[in-house]
């Protein structure tokens, strides 16, 4: 194989389109009511919720709540980026019980 045609099998190569990349989990993304949740049991989970909710046996439930763990600082010279939790879906009970679905 000369020189020119190896680079001609790698530009032939190159062409081709990436696979997606998959989820570790084999997770598939879910749109509804205008949210995106990142698996389908996600998705289960806050349709359950929701009805509770309707129903009044909880009385607020947000989804995807981000809470700062530790703000941006400069240390040394050196800036550190604020530091973030995400939680999937918080749910609140009458009987001020907080009940939490969080990433793994």
């Amino acid at each position: 194989m000369s020189i020119d045609q190896y680079r001609r099998e790698i530009l032939k190569q190159g062409d081709k389109p990436k696979a997606a990349k998959r989820n570790k989990f084999n997770a598939q993304k879910v749109e509804m009511d205008g949210m995106t949740f990142d698996s389908k049991k996600e998705h289960k989970r806050y349709i359950e919720l929701k009805a509770m909710q309707q129903r009044g046996e909880i009385f607020s439930l947000e989804h995807h709540t981000k809470f700062e763990l530790a703000p941006k600082t400069k240390l040394e010279g050196e800036k550190r980026q604020s530091q973030h939790y995400v939680i999937l879906l918080i749910s609140l009970t009458t009987s001020s019980q907080v009940n939490t679905l969080s990433k793994m």
